[in-house]
């Protein structure tokens, strides 16, 4: 049920942002849809794919050390309390994933950048504000997540919000957002399910 909530917020979000443009016939460009393809697209989205890589295999890492499925499963006890447990939940966390990569990147890459720049023009100060601003919303929005998640949340808002400003797109970051939360899922799931089985002798 938690899962079907977060989901219909997510497509609220993005909902409202898109019938605010619509509504005043604005370029979808501005929000971020748009692929520049020049050098500086590239070198961001090769840095999402790297970003995306490293976080992937670390976890594929610690789960594979002894004692790594425990720490591992703190980790996202710590900072993600809903994450799935079970098999049969994946498939709704992925929808999960993969609405929250698609409304979150609008709301507090695209929308918030594009707002920040209409107030406070799109100077370097002001970008650097924005990223700065546009990082503590994000935090912000994600305080049901728990306290101790905080620190990650912040620093992946940042970071997100520096290769928005590298790229001036949201399509490499909608898709670096749904990976690694689909990977966490997964890491979840497997690390719970390895949990279970040593619990039980099963292993």
């Amino acid at each position: 049920l938690v899962y079907l909530k977060i989901i219909a917020l997510e497509f609220i979000i993005a909902g409202a942002v898109t019938a605010l443009w619509i509504v005043n016939g604005r370029d979808w460009t501005e929000l971020g849809f748009r692929l520049p393809m020049d050098g500086r697209f590239w070198i961001g989205t090769v840095a999402c794919g790297v970003m995306a890589s490293v976080v992937v295999g670390s976890q594929v890492l610690a789960i594979r050390r002894p004692g790594g499925r425990a720490e591992l499963l703190r980790q996202f006890e710590g900072t993600v309390p809903f994450m799935p447990r079970v098999w049969g939940d994946l498939g709704l966390w992925c929808a999960l994933a993969a609405a929250a990569g698609v409304a979150e990147e609008i709301a507090y890459r695209g929308f918030l950048f594009w707002y920040g720049r209409a107030l406070l023009g799109d100077g370097w100060v002001s970008t650097m504000s924005i990223v700065v601003l546009a990082a503590l919303v994000f935090m912000l929005g994600h305080l049901y997540q728990g306290r101790k998640g905080i620190p990650q949340i912040l620093g992946f808002g940042v970071v997100v919000c520096g290769l928005y400003v590298l790229t001036e797109s949201l399509w490499p970051l909608i898709v670096l957002h749904a990976v690694l939360d689909i990977n966490g899922g997964v890491m979840a799931v497997k690390s719970s399910a390895d949990a279970e089985a040593v619990s039980t002798g099963a292993e």
